[in-house]
This record gives C-alpha cells, sequence and structure tokens, in this order.
C-alpha cells in the first residue's frame, strides 16, 4: 500500500467516523437542561446512585457514601479502633431497614458478617472477603439499578465506533512502515495514544492538560524529521518528491491524531444509553450538588425553616462525599457544629474529640447521638480515613487474589 492510498483511507476513515458519531451521540448522552438548584433529594437519588451518575463509574467512594447514610439512618454503627482502624456492627435494635436496595444489602451482609450484631466486624485484611463481598454485593446491586434500570442497551455503536478507527490507524501505520516512513509511524501512535485520552467526558479535567505538554515534543520531533530530510536529501520544497515524501506523511499523522481525538471527544459512545428517568436523575444531583456547594447558612434556613441546622448538616452530608464536596459542606456548616459541641461539653455529654472518649461502650463510635463527640470531627474522619481503610483492604485482597479492581465501567449520558 502507497502513501497516498494510506492518507486517502485514514481521511475516509476519519470523516466517516465522525459523521456515525454525530448521528448517534444524541442517543448517547442526555438532552441539554438548564441546571436548576434542588434543596432536598429526590426519591431514588440516593448517595450511592447520585455519585455513580454523577461520576460515571464505581470506585471505593461509592461505597462509603453508602455507609454514611447508613450510619445517619442508625442502621450501623462505625467505631475507630486505631489511627485508621475501624470496626463495624448492627445494632441489635436498628430501625425499619433503609429503601435503598444496596443500602439494604449492606445491612443484611453485616448481619450475617456479625451475627446480627452480636459481634463486630474489623475494617482490616483479617476479614478482607467479607470486604470484598460487601464491596462486590454493593456494585452490583447499584449496577442493576443504574444499568440495568435506567440505561438501555446501546453499546454496539460504540463498538462500532471504535472498529471504524481503529481498524484503518492500524491499517495505515503498518502501510508507514512499509512505505519507510516508520519515524513517522512512531509519532503517529503516540500522538494517537495521547490524543485518545485528551477530552474524554470522564477524565478532561485531570488530563487535558498533561497530555497537551506530552503531544508537543512529539510534533516538534516530527518537525526536526522533515527539515533533517530536506537538508539532507537536498529535496526543493515545492518539488513532487517533496510532496510524497514529506507533506503526505505529515497530513497522515495529522489525521491520526485527529482520530485519537475523535475517539476520546465521542467516548460515550461505548456506555449504555440512558432513559428519560436517568437523565432526569442526574440532572436532579447535578441540581442538589450546585445548592449544596454554594448554599450560604441564610438560604438553609430559608428552605429548611422547620428543621434544626445540624439535622439538615447529617441528613445530607452522605451526598456531600458523593459529590466529593465534603470539606465544603462541612465548612459551612463548622461554626454551628462547634456552637453544638460547647453545648455537650457544657452539659457533661464527652471530650468534643474525635476518638474515643473511652467511657461508654458506644464512646469512639460514629453515628451515635450519645457519645459526646464533635459531629465535625466524626464525620471528617469518617469520610477520610474510613475510605482509606476500606481501599487498604480492598487492596490487600487484590494482592491475594481475593478481589476484583474498583471499574469505573458504569454507563451514564452527559
Amino acid at each position: 500500500m502507497t502513501i497516498e492510498w494510506a492518507f486517502y483511507i485514514m481521511l475516509v476513515a476519519t470523516v466517516a467516523a465522525w459523521l456515525f458519531a454525530e448521528w448517534r451521540v444524541p442517543k448517547h448522552r442526555c438532552p441539554p437542561a438548564p441546571l436548576i438548584p434542588i434543596y432536598e433529594p429526590p426519591p431514588g437519588l440516593s448517595p450511592a446512585v447520585a455519585r455513580w451518575l454523577t461520576r460515571r463509574g464505581y470506585d471505593t467512594g461509592t461505597l462509603t457514601a453508602s455507609m454514611m447514610s447508613l450510619v445517619n439512618a442508625k442502621q450501623i454503627v462505625i467505631r475507630r479502633a486505631g489511627k485508621k482502624e475501624f470496626s463495624m456492627r448492627v445494632p441489635a435494635a436498628a430501625p425499619t431497614l433503609p429503601s435503598a436496595p444496596e443500602e439494604r444489602d449492606i445491612v443484611h451482609l453485616l448481619r450475617r458478617f456479625t451475627q446480627g450484631g452480636a459481634l463486630e466486624m474489623a475494617v482490616t485484611r483479617e476479614h478482607r472477603e467479607n470486604i470484598v463481598d460487601l464491596r462486590t454485593r454493593h456494585r452490583d446491586t447499584l449496577r442493576e439499578i443504574v444499568e440495568g434500570d435506567l440505561h438501555l442497551p446501546g453499546r454496539w455503536a460504540g463498538y462500532l465506533f471504535r472498529l471504524g478507527l481503529i481498524a484503518p490507524v492500524i491499517t495505515v501505520l503498518l502501510a508507514l512502515f512499509i512505505e519507510g516512513f516508520g519515524l513517522y509511524a512512531f509519532g503517529a501512535m503516540g500522538l494517537f495514544v495521547l490524543a485518545s485520552k485528551s477530552i474524554g467526558p470522564k477524565d478532561a479535567p485531570k488530563l487535558r492538560l498533561p497530555i497537551v505538554a506530552l503531544m508537543l515534543p512529539i510534533v516538534a520531533w516530527l518537525g526536526y524529521i522533515t527539515v533533517e530530510h530536506l537538508s539532507t536529501h537536498n529535496v526543493a520544497w515545492d518539488s513532487p518528491l517533496a510532496f510524497r515524501a514529506l507533506v503526505l506523511p505529515w497530513l497522515t499523522v495529522a489525521l491520526i491524531a485527529t482520530a485519537g481525538f475523535l475517539l476520546s471527544r465521542y467516548a460515550d459512545l461505548s456506555e449504555l444509553r440512558p432513559t428519560p428517568e436517568a437523565c432526569a436523575l442526574r440532572h436532579q444531583a447535578e441540581g442538589l450538588k450546585q445548592f449544596m456547594s454554594r448554599a450560604e447558612m441564610d438560604e438553609i434556613r430559608q428552605h429548611h425553616p422547620d428543621q434544626p441546622l445540624p439535622q439538615t448538616f447529617q441528613r445530607l452530608l452522605p451526598y456531600a462525599a458523593a459529590f466529593g464536596i465534603l470539606p465544603l459542606w462541612m465548612n459551612l456548616f463548622a461554626e454551628e457544629l462547634a456552637r453544638q459541641a460547647m453545648a455537650n461539653d457544657g452539659s457533661g455529654g464527652g471530650d468534643g474529640g474525635g476518638g474515643s472518649t473511652g467511657g461508654a461502650d458506644d464512646s469512639g463510635a460514629y453515628g451515635m447521638s450519645d457519645d459526646g463527640n464533635s459531629p465535625l470531627d466524626l464525620w471528617e474522619q469518617l469520610e477520610s480515613d474510613f475510605d482509606q481503610a476500606i481501599s487498604d483492604a480492598l487492596d490487600q485482597a487484590s494482592s491475594d487474589g481475593s478481589g476484583d479492581s474498583d471499574g469505573g465501567d458504569g454507563g451514564g449520558g452527559d
């Protein structure tokens, strides 16, 4: 295959893939809608579902958000047993089971692991199999909800789109090698790999600038090769030989990089198609996140006039963890929570610290109203340290071959 044919194949494949993506992408993305702040989580939007829809995948933080919701609901108790060591149990007289299926599964499994609450399960490698089972059941239940109920099958479009881009890229790279443009082929491969991870909807905030920075040396390297070819072979810039030997490889490499950008731009074609219900829940989750990340105390009092501020803080706290805005939410209530902690200290309730008070059985336990600890310290430690404790236990399980990875393979539409 000549370089001319390689260029035409890449040009036709890139244009065809772009037209196909523009035709199919409305089916895989939620229609644009104005972002309206909401002040209460709607039915069906548990913290874990909200995190999956907004982050378009499952991670350890999704399990932590559900755990925090269960602590809020007095379904489980999480106790600090060391610097970054925790144990969990189910109270003997727990309230009615939560409505979220993934949270009910956690309670059922913990009851089995703790023999109905008679034992405590430590979040350590000694119980890694139980933790893996807990995470796997939680993830599978969420997948049934998010991918099974809120999305429709539709990955064929993504497979066809990828095949329509990757197959011509491989063919053209082989043609470049055969024609003697091996350096251009290596540069094209680098540009394609980098561009394919540059502007995707999942990784764009973290990858865009580093990817562009990595692409610049490759572009400069190809420019250096061009100058060397011209000077070494004394080829005139306007000759047909220069066009075939230099311009066509450059254009082909540019098209291969463009194909990588297309692959990144339309990466969601490989995901499931969201239903109208999924789009509505995602817009509502974004609206709740906007309210929680921008709210002021006067606004919260206005929209929740019949509820004490600590109650509002604690009820929405799992959603703050799910959205990744827990520090903002806690700082908003810091003064009110400190005032409450001082009131507890004045009544002899405890030391106001984040650890164990060393008194009653539930001292140092999260989600207990009578332990006398500062809610600010307790929740901050629960979100950061407990999440890390689960991750460490899962890492141990993965290294021992006992578990799988936290794949972010959930579907979701923009």
